[in-house]
């Protein structure tokens, strides 16, 4: 009777830390994302164009809502094509995928 109690208690003790380290390295995994590309949900992403945006040329990606405003445009003097751009990215859906802020294209 006490072998079982014993089996089942290392048992538990293995199983809480095959839990911690999986919360563990989640967690490691969010914190190598930089901090304006994450997200928890689809509505904390939006779309960023640069200086020169799709319709100049340009391209698009995916930034945390929260710091869409801290890009500031320092375009002085920068001259974009008269072309509307055909990258991708102009085309795509900002999407929250595994915490981390993607152009997705439907």
């Amino acid at each position: 009777m006490k072998k079982e109690i014993l089996i089942g208690l290392i048992l538990v003790l293995v199983v809480l830390a095959i839990v911690s380290i999986y919360y563990i390295n989640q967690k490691e995994d969010l914190d190598r994302i930089p901090q304006p590309l994450r997200c928890s949900v689809d509505s904390d992403c939006v779309k960023y164009e640069g200086c020169c945006d799709c319709n100049h040329g340009g391209e698009a990606t995916a930034v945390n809502v929260e710091f869409s405003n801290n890009f500031a445009k320092d375009c002085f003097g920068m001259a974009c094509p008269a072309v509307i751009s055909d990258d991708p990215s102009c085309f795509a859906i900002p999407k929250c995928v595994n915490n981390k802020c993607q152009l997705i294209n439907e």
